[in-house]
C-alpha cells in the first residue's frame, strides 16, 4: 500500500466530520474588494457569495492608514442568515 492512499483512507475518508451529525458552515475567510486590489464592491461580493449559498464571509481588504480610505466595513452588508467579518490586516 502506498503513503498515498494510506493517508488517503486514514486521514481523509476517516477524520472528515461531513457525515457525522451536525451542522456545518460554509464561508470564506479571506477575499478581497475594490477598496483594496479586488475586482468588485464589497457590497456585490457579499451578494455574490449569499447567491451561492455561503453563510459567512470576511472581505479582507489591504488597510494601510496612509491611503484615507479605512477599513471596509461590512456590517450593514449582513443578514441574520449570512454573517460578514470585519477584518483588519496590515
Amino acid at each position: 500500500m502506498s503513503v498515498r492512499s494510506l493517508t488517503t483512507r486514514s486521514v481523509f475518508k476517516h477524520n472528515l466530520p461531513f457525515e457525522k451529525p451536525g451542522r456545518f458552515y460554509r464561508g470564506n475567510i479571506h477575499c478581497h474588494s475594490t477598496a483594496s486590489d479586488g475586482t468588485l464592491s464589497p457590497e456585490d461580493v457579499v451578494a455574490a457569495y449569499r447567491e451561492q449559498g455561503y453563510d459567512f464571509l470576511a472581505i479582507t481588504d489591504h488597510f494601510w492608514y496612509y491611503d484615507g480610505k479605512g477599513v471596509t466595513d461590512t456590517r450593514s452588508l449582513g443578514t441574520p442568515s449570512f454573517v460578514t467579518l470585519l477584518v483588519l490586516l496590515c
